[in-house]
């Protein structure tokens, strides 16, 4: 799914992910050469995805919820 929206991002030259601010930050000198032509640049390029996932909650509740407040069930 995720290279599905960047093939679609990279079809539309939309740098939403902000690849040009990285490759300013980084080689501002590339940046400044490719600014102009800049939709064009990034349409070319290529990427790879990585994800670091951290699951918080599996999502499932196990029997009724506590209600702590007297009188209430």
């Amino acid at each position: 799914m995720m290279s599905d929206s960047m093939d679609w991002l990279l079809q539309k030259q939309l740098d939403v992910v902000g690849a040009g601010n990285r490759l300013f930050e980084r080689h501002t000198g590339l940046w400044r050469q490719w600014k102009t032509d800049w939709p064009r640049q990034f349409a070319r390029s290529t990427y790879e995805v990585h994800a670091d996932v951290t699951i918080f909650t599996s999502g499932t509740n196990v029997g009724k919820p506590v209600d702590e407040r007297s009188g209430d069930s």
